[in-house]
């Protein structure tokens, strides 16, 4: 059986076990706790290890806050935890603590820095920060695969970096072993046995795709499996070095950095800003397409420009209604910061990238016509007027969401001056070679 959170007709939602071989539903004797009075709307269920559902997470009609109910078995009765409205923290579930005595949860910070992660109380729903790093937010969190309970907080400081809540966990133990093993990678646990003693582990890093073990907790050997990308020869890739430098209003941002094996310094070189772009971040890690460009002699900068996660709300928020100008400018002092240091060769840079990506390329060459060689914009968006006016209306006839697409655009590029910073009413002031590419069918961003 697997677990399955359904809707009725009504769109009221339940949850029940379903029988992967049959089809057949058993609904559970489940009563919600949210009643049209309260304009509530349910949201999800949590479940620990043993299938018992312990968490359940509402909604408030018309607002983005989260209700979150707890009971101590299935035999009890729900009872609110947590309001985000009361708190001003909107929190996310991670895990239990051992014996569901507290569940874990990430909480954002409503002050601005870096989320952290929380555990209330099963009971008494009092509330204990446990873990906070000074500079970004926890990633993901490691579960026991039985119990699932959390032991372990990942956060992406340039490298993967763990701290341990259970250390004395024979998850933790294991998980701290193989990552020694395996010095300078990521060491991911994909999966344990029933009876817990032998696990599957993915190790991957900037220059290896992935490797796949099989490791043996009784024997305390890893046995290699298979590859990811069996053809790449992880010794013959660039490395990716985490960088930081400061943009023109004293904002510290982080990089990755990758160069061609062997070379440093006076590279042509390729700013790649990523996609999204609010919340998206770019990570350490191996990227194909890097990789390809480092073998052909190129250096990459991947930018964690203002508005990216990662780095919490303020830093989140520093990026609203920023597109083409002080996010741009990230990107034009993440460029001079390059050149200053020598690795990239001032007469041969190139802006390149996806959607947002493709987007900040055209604008990079249009308000900075004397830094860039070229530019390429893939699947972009360059009139900003019409990709606010044709997403809202989109997303009224395919989402029935366009109010959160109109809230959302207000919030994160604004409402004037908007061809001020779209690169179609810019273009005479591009003088270099462009590139675009697009897709025939795609209507984010119609060719």
């Amino acid at each position: 059986n697997i677990l399955v959170q359904y809707y009725d007709s009504l769109y009221r939602t339940t949850y029940g076990l379903q029988n992967v071989n049959t089809g057949q539903l058993t609904p559970s004797k489940h009563v919600s706790p949210v009643k049209k009075i309260d304009k509530l709307t349910a949201g999800g269920y949590y479940a620990d290890g043993k299938g018992d559902v312990l968490v359940f997470l509402a909604g408030r009609e018309g607002t983005e806050d989260s209700i979150y109910f707890f009971r101590k078995t299935t035999a009890d009765p729900w009872v609110q935890a947590y309001d985000s409205a009361v708190s001003n923290d909107d929190i996310f579930f991670m895990g239990f603590a051992p014996g569901n005595k507290a569940v874990y949860f990430q909480r954002e910070n409503s002050r601005g820095g870096p989320d952290s992660v929380i555990a209330i109380d099963m009971v008494s729903h009092q509330i204990q920060e446990v873990l906070k790093d000074d500079n970004v937010d926890p990633y993901t969190g490691l579960l026991t695969p039985r119990e699932k309970i959390l032991y372990a907080v990942k956060f992406l400081d340039g490298t993967p970096r763990y701290e341990y809540l259970e250390p004395q966990s024979n998850f933790a133990i294991d998980h701290k072993k193989l990552r020694n093993s395996f010095p300078g990678q990521e060491v991911i646990s994909l999966g344990y046995t029933k009876n817990g003693t032998k696990a599957m582990y993915y190790v991957a890093s900037d220059r290896n795709p992935g490797d796949y073990y099989l490791y043996d907790r009784t024997t305390g050997k890893a046995e290699y499996v298979l590859s990811d990308k069996r053809w790449i020869d992880p010794e013959a890739m660039a490395e990716t070095v985490p960088v930081k430098y400061k943009a023109r209003d004293g904002l510290e941002i982080e990089a990755l950095l990758t160069r061609p094996k062997g070379q440093n310094k006076g590279l042509p070189t390729v700013i790649y800003p990523h996609g999204g772009p609010m919340g998206i971040y770019d990570r350490w890690g191996f990227d194909s397409e890097v990789q390809f460009l480092a073998s052909r002699g190129y250096a990459v900068l991947k930018v964690n420009f203002r508005g990216s996660g990662n780095y919490g709300q303020k830093f989140k928020e520093a990026g609203y209604r920023q597109w083409g100008r002080a996010m741009q400018d990230d990107l034009t002092d993440a460029t001079h910061w390059l050149i200053a240091q020598g690795y990239a060769n001032p007469r041969k840079i190139c802006i390149y990238g996806a959607s947002y990506g493709g987007y900040a390329a055209l604008m990079g060459v249009a308000k900075e016509p004397g830094l860039y060689a070229c530019a390429i914009g893939n699947v972009g968006v360059y009139d900003i007027p019409k990709v606010i006016r044709d997403d809202t209306v989109n997303s009224y006839e395919r989402y029935s969401s366009g109010w959160w697409a109109k809230k959302y655009f207000i919030e994160t590029i604004g409402t004037e001056d908007l061809n001020a910073i779209s690169p179609v009413t810019l273009a005479s002031a591009i003088k270099v070679p462009v590139l675009l590419a697009g897709g025939e069918l795609d209507e984010t961003a119609p060719v």
